[in-house]
């Protein structure tokens, strides 16, 4: 399955923001670090669906990408000028950061997701044996001990 992370992309558009946030570069402008927290906040709807189609509870969706998803529509705010909960260039530099560890934690998710599919789709596992340890492993399927 493709990713709906463009990790590129995603990286991009954080450095778009810190732009913004520091008034230099080309992100500066509020009109480009607008279309990219838009293309931000279309990449963690698209994960959401994609959550919701594999049959994720609802309120495992909204753990995993809730806070991303307000970050995202908070600094979008923040940028455009309406009313948003970052007061200042500080707070601003916290919701960026936390905006780029939470896509890089919810992209790993997604890996680990479509390698849990794919070697179900082929009725076994790609790489030997492995198990995965990760979020989405089948309910109930032990974890694999080094030592016994």
């Amino acid at each position: 399955m493709a990713s709906v992370f463009d990790m590129r992309r995603m990286h991009y558009a954080l450095e778009k923001f810190t732009d913004f946030i520091r008034g230099s570069g080309s992100g500066a402008q509020s009109a480009y670090a607008a279309i990219y927290a838009t293309g931000v906040i279309d990449s963690l709807c698209a994960f959401e669906e994609k959550l919701q189609a594999h049959g994720t509870p609802a309120d495992d969706i909204e753990f995993y990408v809730g806070a991303a998803l307000y970050a995202a529509c908070q600094f979008q705010a923040y940028v455009t000028g309406n009313k948003s909960d970052i007061a200042n260039q500080n707070v601003a530099l916290v919701y960026r950061d936390f905006l780029e560890t939470k896509i890089e934690k919810l992209h790993l998710l997604e890996l680990d997701m479509d390698s849990s599919a794919a070697d179900n789709a082929i009725g076994g596992t790609l790489s030997s044996g492995f198990i995965s340890q990760g979020l989405f492993k089948q309910q109930g399927q032990p974890h694999p001990r080094k030592d016994g």
